[in-house]
Parts: C-alpha cells; sequence; structure tokens
C-alpha cells in the first residue's frame, strides 16, 4: 500500500495532504492562504496602503510632486463614509485625482478623492469640470468642490479658479488638435 504524504499546517495546526498546500515549501494549507488573502483585500489598512503606494509609483512615473500617504488615503476613505464622492453610491472605493498626474498634477490629498470604480474609469484622466457636468448633479460638483477647498484650506474660489483655468487650457489643447486636423487635410485635400 502507497503510503501518502502529508505536511502540517503551521496556521490551521493541521495535517493535510500535500495536494491541499499550494506547493511542498509553503507553511499554510491552500485554504488558510486564501482565507488570509480574502482578509489582505478587504482590510481597509491595506487597500488604503495599495493605494497610496500605486499613486506613488504613477507620480514617479509622470514625474510630479507626491507627498500623499497611506494614512492620507485612509483618512479620505473615511471622510467620504464609503460613499463615492461622485455618484454617492454606497460602493468599494478607489482613489482618485481630481486634476490627473498624467496632465503635470501633484499626487497630493488636496487634488484627491474617493470614488467607486466605476466613476473612476469612466472619468479616466478626462478633465474634472467635463466629467462633472455629465455625471454629476449641480449640487453634488459644489459639494465636492467645498470638500476640496476645506481638505486645501483655501477659499472655495480659489479651487473654482484652478478647476475653470483647467477647464480652459484642456479646451484650448483640444482646439489646438482641431485645427491641426483640419490643416494636415487641407494640405492632403
Amino acid at each position: 500500500m502507497r503510503e501518502m504524504k502529508t505536511k502540517h499546517c503551521s496556521r490551521c495546526d493541521q495535517t493535510k495532504r500535500l495536494k491541499e498546500f499550494y506547493n511542498p515549501g509553503r507553511h499554510y494549507c491552500i485554504a488558510c492562504e486564501r482565507q488570509s488573502a480574502k482578509w489582505r483585500m478587504h482590510s481597509k489598512a491595506n487597500i488604503a496602503a495599495t493605494a497610496a503606494r500605486n499613486a506613488a509609483k504613477k507620480a514617479a512615473k509622470f514625474g510630479v510632486y507626491s507627498d500623499l500617504t497611506a494614512d492620507d488615503v485612509a483618512y479620505l476613505f473615511t471622510i467620504s463614509g464609503g460613499r463615492c464622492s461622485y455618484c454617492n453610491r454606497l460602493d468599494r472605493l478607489t482613489l482618485e485625482h481630481l486634476l490627473p498626474m498624467s496632465k503635470g498634477h501633484p499626487n497630493t490629498i488636496s487634488n484627491c478623492t474617493a470614488v467607486c470604480a466605476r466613476c473612476n474609469q469612466e472619468k479616466k484622466d478626462g478633465d474634472f469640470l467635463d466629467f462633472l457636468e455629465v455625471r454629476l448633479r449641480h449640487r453634488e460638483a459644489d459639494e465636492l468642490m467645498h470638500q476640496v477647498a476645506s481638505r486645501r484650506g483655501v477659499p472655495y474660489r480659489n479651487v473654482l479658479a484652478e478647476f475653470v483655468e483647467e477647464q480652459r487650457q484642456w479646451n484650448n489643447e483640444r482646439i489646438r488638435k482641431i485645427m491641426a486636423g483640419w490643416a494636415a487635410e487641407e494640405a492632403t485635400g
């Protein structure tokens, strides 16, 4: 008769067959590793730390100023009350940069908010005011800009002026691209 190979899981303190481990070198059985991974993925501290770490990597990629910490992200998630800053749905939150790092804006608490994955995906690195116009009702947009002003410790009008200037630059860039396209068509046509 063939001897069954077993191993002891140091987490659940049970002896199990080797096939119940991802590989013989692991100390925890598959069930315990899955439970641990599930906890890690749902732990608010780990979610905040991961979001901060990913944002710091992205900031380095774009060469922008970055001082956002895991505590800052946890604070943003906490003050949101679990609700998306854009659509107000109760959902699992992600970190959102109001003004995109890809356009030279900083990775700071004053440029971030907590939103659901759907709204984050929908906005992408687009312009904040364009997104607000399409997605949010006026009251929600106004409330969000008041939150940003409060986090920055500046008057609401300063935040509004910054977003309006960003919109102006964004619109000018789009107009330049359209004009360049027309000029290219005329040259070839």
